[in-house]
């Protein structure tokens, strides 16, 4: 009897640990004011032509087919927070400073009649590096502002700065999170895989002196965030459980995603005349640009603490552009289509650390 009556209690507690579920961890951002976090970001882009056609009122063009073009590129980012002053779940003030913003790439350009290859290096650099700018925000309003401390350059380097360099909308939207859960982040949260911190106004040091692929995009007056709008795809997290990093029990949140984009960016590139003469005018009859993304990462995130540890990032990139252009001498017009298919990847990676 004693032993029926044992095995009905074991039987019991299973079904009352079952039914409980696994154990949960809080996944959530709460840095008490005070706090200081010194943030390292790198990053590293490499692309190169699959394949360009040009044709020429219709007709291809033997010398546009040739020609390949590659492209590394390289950025560095490093900024000091201080959470001035911070609510339940949000940052009220926040002081950055821009310790270190810069970008080098390098471009090399095959000669489409055999005769060699092109090389250009350009470094860029940005007005904000080297500057604080204070991110205070405005319940009315429901958005922060930012202003520099002291004053700095241009006021208009702030509009395009973020304020989250903790991959906040990454995080499982209960805050309570098991191993195994998995949960569906908006495409627009891919903006801040490429683009940390926003638009850093990153300006070439000296304007580039080839007329190859690479100046003819320079034409163009695009805000980097535009190039991740309009995106299409899944964007998925999955919690992988914890894990002990340097002594720290950390949350681990995977990040896999596959979206696209189709846009016309006609607009961006306006009509421009000849230096040679007002007698020829080059005009863009449209421009399309393809994008494809595709890959994971894995956020890093310190339970105790409240914040992200660390990132880290590898993606596979698809790029295609259409261009056609009327070129218009005297009275005789010219239609020029170039399209060009690019591949390559991107890696990130991100530490994070308390001062």
């Amino acid at each position: 009897m004693r032993s029926i009556l044992f095995r009905a209690l074991v039987l019991v507690a299973l079904a009352q640990l079952f039914a409980a579920g696994s154990p949960e961890d809080h996944v959530t951002f709460h840095v008490p004011a005070g706090t200081v976090l010194a943030r390292h970001f790198e990053s590293r882009k490499q692309i190169s032509q699959d394949e360009v056609e040009m044709l020429l009122n219709g007709e291809p063009l033997p010398s546009g087919n040739d020609n390949g073009m590659a492209l590394i590129q390289s950025q560095g980012l490093e900024v000091v927070d201080e959470f001035t002053a911070v609510e339940t779940l949000r940052t009220v003030s926040l002081k950055r400073s821009f310790e270190k913003i810069a970008s080098s790439g390098e471009q090399t350009t095959k000669n489409p009649m055999d005769a060699g290859s092109q090389e250009d290096t350009t470094r860029s650099r940005s007005e904000l590096e080297g500057k604080t700018v204070v991110f205070q925000w405005e319940a009315a309003k429901e958005r922060y502002v930012a202003h520099f401390e002291p004053e700095g350059p241009d006021v208009k380097l702030l509009s395009g700065l973020d304020l989250d360099l903790d991959f906040l909308s990454f995080l499982p939207p209960a805050g309570s999170v098991s191993a195994g859960d998995a949960w569906s982040l908006d495409v627009g949260a891919m903006e801040r895989l490429f683009l940390p911190g926003g638009n850093l106004s990153l300006k070439p040091e000296e304007a580039p002196d080839s007329a190859g692929d690479g100046a003819a995009l320079s034409m163009f007056k695009i805000d980097p965030a535009e190039a991740f709008s309009g995106l299409d795809g899944d964007v998925e997290a999955t919690y992988k459980g914890t894990r002990e990093v340097d002594g720290v029990s950390c949350g681990v949140i995977a990040i896999e995603f596959k979206v696209h984009s189709a846009r016309d960016l006609s607009d961006k590139l306006p009509r421009t005349v000849d230096d040679s003469g007002a007698s020829s005018e080059l005009e863009v009859e449209h421009l399309k640009a393809f994008l494809a993304l595709e890959g994971g990462g894995e956020l890093i995130w310190d339970l105790a603490a409240g914040h992200a540890r660390s990132f880290s990032l590898s993606a596979r990139i698809k790029n295609q552009m259409e261009l056609l252009l009327k070129v218009t001498n005297n009275d005789k017009t010219m239609d020029i289509l170039r399209k060009m298919r690019m591949s390559g990847t991107y890696e990130m990676s991100v530490a994070i650390s308390k001062r």
